[in-house]
């Protein structure tokens, strides 16, 4: 990976990976897949991955903060094509041995 970079694993990734193309207006990129779901409605989609140790520090964030900075970065994805979200979902990977307690969602309120 490092030394294709992220831009040169998605070239690599994606040759060939489209495999309904119908209503596809873009596929796999940076920012999001985009495609129509009827004949005038355009739907984006986008998923980064927060990792630990590279995006976050375990010990420096709570719950809260790394949900928020999971949807922040998804959202700006979306922005960036001109989209407003609408249904948010979010992708974090932890280690079987992770210190739950350091990651306990809390509300700021």
């Amino acid at each position: 990976m490092k030394d294709i970079g992220e831009f040169g694993f998605i070239r690599r990734i994606s040759r060939g990976c489209l495999t309904r193309p119908d209503g596809v207006i873009r596929g796999i990129g940076d920012d999001a897949a985009a495609f129509r779901t009827d004949g005038r409605l355009v739907s984006l989609i986008t998923t980064d991955l927060l990792v630990e140790r590279i995006h976050f520090l375990r010990h420096a964030i709570s719950g809260y903060d790394l949900g928020y900075k999971s949807l922040a970065v998804n959202l700006s994805d979306i922005a960036a094509m001109g989209g407003s979200a609408r249904k948010p979902s979010s992708a974090s990977p932890f280690p079987r041995a992770a210190n739950w307690p350091t990651l306990r969602m809390s509300s700021r309120a």
